[in-house]
């Protein structure tokens, strides 16, 4: 409570940075679930427009952890405090001298000393070689962190490091209660597959956002479950999809009024309509489940199942989970799964936009166009008009001026919206871009790389674009460019 007052009262200054400080102690002592606890609390209250700065922050094994929790900037005398006592850093943790038989990297140090070589030379000497060691070590870990965020697995690389000490899995963990406070700066797609490396990993954003996407889906009376196979798993779905067994009110089967899903490692459940979905499809995980994860999928499964009132489970799904969930067996000559490509990009609208954007959008004659090299939706048009286009490698849908117009008049204010203010109006009906300072409001889901509106405050559309920003940093920062317009609509 005290940090969060601290950092309410920081926030109201004119200042360069914002400093964290009095973490050193926690450090020391490996105590670094409580440093998540500092920092992210600090975290909550700090403004998003100014860098962060982690005060005496200065082992490398600890940077991404902090870069993931939000901080910018760090300093340390560690490098050359820890080169006095003859101990050299590393991401996996610190060696001394006097237990070294091979040097622990291939800096130039590493590369031309040898343990017993520093051992005989004089301190100073000996210690500058080992600072050295240690700057090349952590500006080289920040280095790899700085790459990590252009690729967009920084997330990847806290779980790898955090398994260098149980002090620092343990953080990573605690990390995991702040999950809701990490999704608002995490973008729906990447450029990177999401790589499951642990029980950690479910409880990363992605897995927390689909979760409640699921929720919020329309659904139909029945659900069918099916196991995993090869993704995208609508592909290699058979006809004859197996044994069942049942769960909840035992009815007659009606197809038109059923839900597909998959159940998998780390997304639970996986509706086959929308599998191609970044990170749905774009996901690798073990074939071995641990623990954790398997009762993560029943949990899951007991929740969701709820939803509807009947339940057909596949044979294979009861026998990997070993669970009691249904009430008797039937065959599945009848069970088929039947793909429909505007049922495909309903579903894929509603995910993406909202409920009821998938029948907003696609009405009438619609067309779809597909890759004839990938068999892949890239087009939907309502005779000749464009909808929407879908890319390729997250399966997302594109707006165009047809689209933005219909995905406007159907979802309520202000969903998927960014409010311009006056000044900025006869700019973004000409298609220029907008930026921060211009924005009076947008909707609280918006993130970095998602379609949105661009509208007046009396929501009127103006336009339509690319957010380059989430929703929390674009009300905050007064510079910058905030959407990549891609169309105005014109006077």
């Amino acid at each position: 409570d005290l940090r969060r007052k601290c950092a309410r009262e920081l926030s109201k200054l004119d200042a360069d940075l914002y400093p964290i400080g009095a973490v050193v102690p926690l450090m020391e002592s490996y105590h670094y679930k409580d440093l998540v606890d500092v920092v992210m609390n600090s975290m909550k209250e700090l403004s998003d427009t100014v860098p962060r700065h982690l005060m005496g922050a200065g082992h490398p094994m600890i940077f991404a952890l902090c870069v993931a929790m939000g901080c910018d900037l760090f300093d340390s005398a560690a490098y050359i405090l820890y080169a006095e006592d003859d101990r050299l850093l590393s991401t996996r943790g610190t060696f001394k001298l006097e237990n070294l038989q091979e040097m622990p990297c291939s800096c130039e140090v590493c590369t031309k000393y040898t343990p017993d070589d520093l051992r005989a030379m004089p301190k100073d000497q000996r210690r500058d070689l080992i600072a050295q060691h240690n700057l090349h070590v952590s500006f080289a870990e920040l280095r790899l962190i700085r790459q990590a965020i252009h690729d967009g697995n920084l997330m990847e690389l806290v779980e790898e490091r955090c398994r260098a000490h149980p002090a620092l899995l343990e953080a990573q963990r605690q990390l995991g209660n702040y999950t809701r406070d990490l999704e608002k700066y995490e973008p729906r797609s990447k450029k990177s597959a999401f790589f499951y490396t642990g029980p950690e990993s479910l409880c990363r954003p992605e897995v927390l956002r689909h979760m409640q996407k699921l929720r919020e889906m329309p659904k139909k009376r029945d659900l069918v479950i099916l196991p995993p196979t090869r993704k995208p798993y609508s592909k290699f779905v058979s006809g004859k999809l197996g044994e069942f067994y049942i769960y909840g009110s035992e009815q007659e089967l009606d197809l038109e009024n059923t839900d597909f899903m998959v159940l998998d490692i780390p997304f639970g459940l996986i509706p086959l309509e929308i599998d191609e979905v970044y990170p749905l499809s774009q996901n690798d995980a073990p074939k071995t489940r641990d623990v954790d994860s398997i009762e993560f999928l029943e949990d899951f499964l007991n929740e969701f199942v709820e939803y509807y009132e009947q339940v057909l489970i596949h044979s294979r799904v009861i026998r990997n989970l070993e669970i009691g969930l249904y009430n008797k067996s039937i065959s599945s000559e009848e069970i088929r799964y039947k793909k429909d490509d505007v049922k495909k990009v309903k579903a894929i609208a509603d995910y993406q936009f909202g409920p009821g954007a998938g029948e907003a959008l696609f009405s009438g004659n619609i067309n779809i166009e597909k890759s004839k090299k990938t068999g892949k939706i890239r087009h939907v048009y309502d005779g000749k008009v464009l909808i929407v286009n879908m890319r390729a490698s997250d399966s997302y849908l594109i707006l165009s001026k047809e689209g933005a117009k219909r995905l406007h008049n159907a979802m309520q204010y202000p969903k998927n919206r960014v409010v311009v203010n006056k000044d900025s109006e006869p700019f973004a009906l000409d298609g220029k871009s907008v930026f921060c300072k211009f924005v009076v409001e947008c909707d609280e889901d918006i993130r970095a790389n998602d379609e949105v509106l661009i509208v007046n405050e009396q929501d009127q559309l103006l336009a339509y674009g690319k957010a380059l920003l989430g929703a929390c940093e674009i009300e905050q920062f007064k510079t910058g460019q905030a959407i990549k317009t891609r169309k105005g609509m014109g006077k």
